[in-house]
């Protein structure tokens, strides 16, 4: 009898024992798991990261062309009106003379 009782009892901290050990297991593995995650979602956020940096270039440098061929418009445009003004000055001026020469033909 006194056998059976410490085979029971021996059972009984075999189940407990294996009970603690494989809920240590899952916790591991649980621990294990997220760790995983962990680092997945960090190597995610690093490239995010990299890809956003990579774009800001691209616009950055895309916006700098854009200034660059604003600018020179501008200068072409602020000479193309400079040769405007001029022209017509002239033109304008040609026009008083031939109108003046005329009238003055025309009074003599």
């Amino acid at each position: 009898e006194e056998l059976q009782s410490l085979t029971k009892r021996v059972e009984g901290l075999d189940e407990r024992l294996w009970a603690r050990t494989s809920g240590s297991e899952l916790a591991k593995q649980r621990n294990r798991d997220l760790e995983q995650q962990v680092q997945a979602l960090e190597q995610q956020g690093r490239l995010a990261a990299a890809s956003m940096d990579e774009t800001h270039k691209r616009q950055a440098t895309k916006l700098r062309r854009v200034e660059h061929a604003l600018e020179d418009a501008m200068r072409r445009l602020a000479k193309f009106e400079e040769e405007f003004r001029a022209r017509q000055q002239q033109s304008w001026k040609e026009y008083l003379e031939c109108r003046v020469a005329t009238l003055e033909e025309h009074h003599e």
